[in-house]
């Protein structure tokens, strides 16, 4: 999963780009990237995360696609390519989380939980 996310960061038809034969899919190149970029940021904002995932799974689900599933291999190329997306992302956050929350126990960790006081009895 973190390869795909990486070839979309380094922009991986850019690379290809060099070859005459990909210069008809430079406009594609562009689209790809720029759609990669805004569902990552979406997908990192709290407010809108669930609507994308709510949004990405109904697109999945439907039977109105940019390719409909009755062409039989290009319908389900767009299906696996949302559905691979929005798995990358998701795992990306659990793991952020949980990358998070053990920084958060080890700074815990370091930090006494108790505070010692000395105690002076009166009598």
């Amino acid at each position: 999963m973190r390869q795909f996310s990486t070839l979309l960061d380094q922009g991986i038809f850019r690379e290809n780009r060099k070859r005459s034969s990909w210069k008809v899919f430079a406009p594609m190149d562009n689209f790809v990237q720029s759609f990669y970029n805004w569902y990552k940021a979406t997908m990192r904002h709290p407010k809108y995360r669930w609507y994308l995932i709510g949004g990405t799974l109904l697109y999945l689900i439907s039977p109105i696609d940019i390719a409909p599933e009755f062409i039989p291999i290009i319908g389900w190329i767009d299906d696996a390519a949302i559905a691979t997306l929005l798995f990358a992302e998701i795992s990306q956050l659990f793991l952020e989380r949980i990358n998070k929350r053990d920084e958060n126990v080890e700074n815990n960790a370091a930090t006494p939980n108790n505070i010692d006081v000395a105690v002076i009895d009166v009598e």
